[in-house]
């Protein structure tokens, strides 16, 4: 009866590690099949977006070397839209793609707990069986058994238990392992996921922008191509205007300041972002794809910022020309520092200083704008930004270089 019952505790033992093994691994395939079928179809629906997107994106460059009229640009504006929720759904469905991996690595997190859990009590249970065996001598065991046959049996059931004690072990080593991986991955695909729910706020604020954009031009050319050229010419007068100024008045600010014994002939200096550069940039120095290259170079950069932003000068300076633009005009403010440099901040809805003064570097100046209608915008904003200059001796030049 003993015999018999040393054997079935140790036959049990191991039936009990192959279950614990097998069970939680069908539970699991389970799910992961049906989370990666719905994967393939979430994955298959971004690649066909992406696809429409292309195609908006051609029409989008081929409209750009078209004569700049009120149709074409209304068409441009419309594809843009459409596009843009193009975009809005791709970013949607990755959100979901996302959510369903998270979802994915948390099961596999959880079944991994389980699993450690279960091999843990496993090994106890083995542990503590080969305690009591190896309690007993050699002797002890001959004595104990009606044949050599039994005695050679036990000894090497105890053999195979010290070996499955020891696959146990680095079975659960393996699994913590992994168990770790997988949480590393599940705390990548959540700060993804923050940087998607990110991106698509913004591409939804880009939306609205440029439904906005196309009322607003709707609305002061009330669909006629005579108003629109005029709107046109109108703010290459003004962007001409205001080139011209910006360069006189560096000259004028600086021989002034020279003759009250300020010198800007230092280094230049090393820039800050004027606002948070986060939300990245829309239109580059000298953009090829900027809508109105035709009339006029796009002389800065467009830093993507919710209308009323503060806008911190970008280094210390003095403040050379500040241009409110009522509701109607461009609103900016130039600071003019060391080494020939000057910076310029447009589309700005209000302005906090005052000209003539000095303000440091990192100062509030004045609130971002460019809302097509509202304050400082000008008349062909296409949503919320800042337009950003640096020129060198009146010259515009690529911010870029400038920042860190």
């Amino acid at each position: 009866m003993r015999i018999f019952k040393q054997r079935y505790s140790t036959t049990f033992i191991m039936t009990f590690s192959a279950l614990i093994i097998i069970l939680p691994t069908i539970v699991l395939a389970e799910e992961v099949n049906d989370l990666q079928a719905t994967l393939r179809e979430k994955l298959q629906r971004v690649e066909d977006l992406k696809k429409k997107a292309a195609i908006y994106e051609i029409n989008l460059q081929q409209k750009r070397q078209e004569r700049l009229t009120l149709s074409n640009q209304l068409t441009i504006l419309t594809d843009r839209l459409n596009k843009t929720a193009l975009d809005i759904e791709m970013g949607r469905t990755n959100v979901e793609v996302t959510n369903l991996e998270i979802s994915g690595l948390e099961n596999s997190i959880r079944a991994k707990e389980k699993q450690i859990s279960e091999y843990k009590e496993q090994l106890g249970a083995l542990v503590r069986w080969l305690a009591r065996e190896q309690s007993r001598s050699i002797i002890q065991i001959l004595f104990t058994r009606s044949s050599f046959a039994d005695f050679y049996g036990e000894l090497k059931q105890i053999k195979t238990v010290q070996i499955s004690i020891g696959r146990l072990v680095s079975d659960v080593e393996a699994l913590k392992n992994r168990l770790n991986d997988d949480k590393k991955q599940l705390e990548d695909k959540r700060q993804g996921l923050v940087e998607e729910l990110s991106i698509l706020e913004e591409q939804q604020l880009s939306f609205e922008a440029q439904q906005e954009s196309k009322a607003y031009l709707l609305q002061e050319t009330r669909s006629s191509e005579q108003r629109f050229s005029a709107l046109l010419e109108e703010a290459r007068r003004e962007q001409e205007q205001t080139n011209q100024e910006i360069t006189n008045l560096e000259r004028e600010v600086r021989e002034r300041l020279r003759q009250e014994g300020l010198t800007t002939d230092g280094e230049k200096p090393v820039l800050i972002w004027p606002v948070p550069r986060n939300r990245g940039l829309s239109t580059l120095f000298h953009d090829p794809d900027y809508p109105f290259r035709r009339l006029f170079e796009h002389s800065g950069i467009d830093i993507r910022a919710y209308q009323g932003t503060p806008i911190r000068t970008a280094a210390s300076g003095y403040v050379a020309r500040v241009q409110t633009g009522g509701k109607r005009g461009y609103g900016f403010v130039m600071i003019i520092h060391n080494g020939g440099l000057a910076t310029v901040y447009g589309h700005v809805s209000k302005i906090m200083v005052k000209q003539d003064s000095f303000v440091a570097q990192g100062e509030v100046i004045a609130l971002s704008g460019g809302i097509p209608g509202t304050p400082g915008a000008g008349p062909f904003s296409t949503g919320p930004h800042l337009h950003f200059e640096t020129r060198l001796s009146g010259i515009p030049q690529d911010p870029l270089p400038f920042l860190p």
